[in-house]
């Protein structure tokens, strides 16, 4: 099931159309059509920004049918405003493997208006245009790369982490280690590490994406000291392609999670203030009256870094993940024409 919210713009002669997955935690794909025809579908991402024209689309009965496939809670603008006249769009296309989520090979429109496939997955891919001629590509893509570790990770001392780097010699959830200072942080973690990129995966038609694999909560990627993106919803994958250069890359992912372990951890000392259940019910403690030092602005007395007006969590509860869990991946991806 999709959902979608459907715009005419009369004076641009312009339809915009928002889809979103109906199907909450689950990968969507559809053959999706619209009350449109003789224009171009455009795909406009909300979450990169990018736009670009739909590789595979066919007109049929006064509607166009596109092939669309949605990540996990996956959304997708799709609008139809240039006309489509004289163009040869592909009305199918095989990719070698199904379609995950992540990483995928796709096909797509090239500079020169040909069809093409942005191939991260070695193989042959077959297609048919609306002229009914068979086409394809034998691509190479180079092969992923894993970045095990191992990792440098700091964590804010103001939030209750450790005041030094920790080593993590393979990426496991925060709350897992031993470390109180680990186990119970929450704020942002920064992992680093010096990576190793092939000039194979860089240059003209090449493309460099870093699949970050399992986030708890989001993450801010950072090549070279250069900011790319913030990822926080599947597919938690970031375009490396503009930043990286042949050889050693210094790589910085920025993993931050909710307040929920640190509450617990709190929960582990001595209360810093009087609490009460409230008279409407619940199991979340509210305090009696504002102590002096957070009136004052201070920190707890008893080494406890959050304060609210209801406590939401009990020493007993359980943890939940954290961090960069990974596994963190590089995949290169190749453009090569369908002919």
């Amino acid at each position: 099931m999709i959902d979608f919210i459907h715009r005419r713009d009369d004076a641009a002669d312009a339809d915009w159309y928002l889809l979103q997955s109906g199907e909450p935690g689950r990968i969507v794909e559809a053959d999706v059509r619209f009350r449109v025809t003789g224009k171009i579908p455009e795909l406009w991402d909300p979450v990169t920004g990018e736009i670009r024209e739909a590789a595979v689309w066919r007109e049929k009965d006064g509607v166009t049918e596109l092939p669309m496939s949605f990540p996990i809670n996956g959304a997708m603008f799709v609008v139809f405003r240039k006309p489509s006249a004289g163009r040869e769009p592909l009305v199918t296309f095989s990719p070698v493997k199904a379609f995950t989520g992540v990483v995928d090979s796709r096909a797509i429109v090239l500079k020169n208006g040909k069809p093409g496939v942005l191939a991260f997955d070695s193989g042959r891919f077959t297609g048919q245009t609306k002229s009914g001629k068979t086409v394809a590509a034998e691509v190479t893509a180079p092969a992923p790369i894993a970045l095990d570790g191992p990792w440098t990770v700091s964590f804010d001392p103001g939030l209750g982490g450790p005041a030094e780097p920790v080593v993590f010699e393979k990426l496991t959830s925060l709350h897992e280690h031993t470390d109180p200072k680990i186990k119970y942080y929450s704020g942002p973690a920064s992992y680093k590490r010096t990576i190793e990129i092939p000039a194979a995966m860089l240059g003209e038609g090449r493309r460099l994406m870093l699949d970050l694999g399992q986030v708890i909560e989001l993450a801010e990627v950072r090549l070279n000291g250069r900011k790319i993106a913030v990822a926080w919803c599947p597919p938690y994958a970031v375009d490396l392609t503009a930043a990286a250069r042949p050889g050693a890359n210094d790589l910085e992912i920025i993993a931050v999670n909710k307040w929920h372990n640190r509450w617990i951890g709190d929960e582990q000392l001595p209360p810093d203030v009087d609490t009460v259940l409230p008279n409407f019910g619940g199991l979340n403690r509210t305090p009696v009256r504002f102590p002096d030092w957070a009136k004052q602005g201070k920190k707890s007395p008893n080494g406890r870094i959050l304060f609210s007006t209801f406590m939401p969590r009990t020493k007993e509860d359980k943890l939940g993940a954290a961090g960069l869990l990974g596994p963190v991946t590089l995949r290169g991806g190749v453009e090569a024409e369908l002919k």
